[in-house]
């Protein structure tokens, strides 16, 4: 058995709010930063090349995001949180995110998989409001408990999330090759060009 130690997520880490947009983004190609939106962010990564360009638009400069930090979506149907895991060049997180940058006791990809984990995944169905349409507040949020395992055993609970993150992304990779093929030899043989 594994000793953990029980701590609030606010007790291990800042929280803050992804940057606030209102309407629709203001999407510039020559735009001097990026918006990380929900339609970048799957449970298998984050898709940095499709990102949005875009110029701030206050003078308040957005936070970017920084290796190491996990963005969390608790709006909508799924809760789920994804750590960043390359060092991005100014790119913000959009308005239905939080970016939790955990202290250096806790790395992103086990604060990640813990959230998305069948216990923290419980806590926010349990204490966030909403029925069919979640909504997760930043209270909630910061007051989740996170089971902390010693550093030893942190260190190799990390290398198992990244392995098998590693193995989620090939596998999808796989199914999205496999269901093109599909696509082609059904359009093919039904005579579609």
């Amino acid at each position: 058995m594994v000793y953990c130690t029980k701590k609030l997520l606010k007790n291990i880490s800042t929280i803050q709010a992804g940057y606030a947009l209102r309407g629709k983004i203001p999407e510039d190609p020559t735009g001097s930063m990026a918006i990380l939106q929900m339609k970048d962010v799957q449970l298998t990564g984050i898709d940095w090349d499709g990102l949005t360009m875009i110029n701030p638009i206050s003078k308040r400069l957005p936070y970017f995001l920084q290796k190491g930090d996990v963005v969390f979506s608790g709006r909508g149907t799924k809760i789920f949180a994804q750590a960043v895991t390359i060092e991005p060049d100014k790119v913000a997180a959009g308005p239905q995110y939080f970016v939790i940058c955990p202290n250096n006791d806790v790395p992103a990809e086990y604060l990640a998989w813990y959230i998305n984990s069948s216990a923290g995944q419980k806590y926010f169905w349990t204490n966030a409001g909403g029925t069919s349409i979640i909504n997760v507040t930043r209270e909630v949020l910061e007051n989740l408990p996170i089971r902390i395992p010693s550093k030893r055993d942190m260190d190799t609970f990390v290398k198992y999330i990244i392995a098998i993150d590693e193995e989620n992304k090939k596998f999808s990779t796989v199914q999205e090759k496999r269901q093109k093929i599909l696509e082609s030899i059904i359009s093919e043989s039904m005579g579609d060009k």
